[in-house]
């Protein structure tokens, strides 16, 4: 049930950063100093990129339920078979071949979503077989375990956080010189 409740909750709670971040797009890259142009390119990247951050994040809290059972050979091998899938996808989408035109930078995103989409289809099943997950019991469970994951989460959480913000802020510091 524990499973079952970070799978949902991480990944509503990242679903919902990432429609803020969507939907903030113009504001945010405009106070990094982007400008009309750059906003068009931003834009069509955007989206996608979205949507690889969310397949990601899934893909990895699922790593987070095999590691927790001990099983550390399956998400280092979907770890290894997601980077290579979007290593061979990214040129390809990139650059296009043959009749198929590139997309340009949106197809990087793209191939992130399509790697990380196929590591999510593969864990599903296993986590699907794994008795891991639960349906029944998760009101219940939410309230017994919210003290004790809070106290376990949100440092970690916090520590997670610091390097993209840090990276944000150079970004930033960066784009206006």
């Amino acid at each position: 049930r524990l499973g079952s409740l970070v799978l949902l909750g991480c990944g509503s709670l990242i679903a919902i950063l990432c429609l803020v971040l969507w939907g903030a797009q113009a504001s945010l890259f405009q106070l990094l100093g982007a400008d009309r142009a750059l906003l068009a390119l931003i834009r069509s990247y955007w989206t996608p990129q979205l949507l690889a951050a969310w397949t990601m994040a899934l893909l990895y809290f699922g790593y987070s339920l095999f590691r927790a059972h001990g099983d550390t050979r399956l998400p280092g091998k979907m770890l290894g078979l997601t980077s290579l899938i979007n290593l061979l996808l990214d040129p390809l989408l990139i650059f296009g071949i043959g009749p198929w035109p590139g997309l340009g930078l949106p197809g990087a995103a793209w191939a992130t979503v399509i790697a990380m989409g196929s590591g999510l289809l593969l864990m599903g099943q296993r986590l699907r077989h794994s008795g891991w997950l639960s349906k029944g019991g998760l009101a219940a469970e939410a309230r017994r375990s919210a003290g004790p994951f809070a106290g376990i989460a949100g440092p970690a959480m916090i520590g997670q956080m610091m390097p993209p913000l840090a990276a944000m802020l150079a970004t930033s510091i960066v784009a206006t010189l």
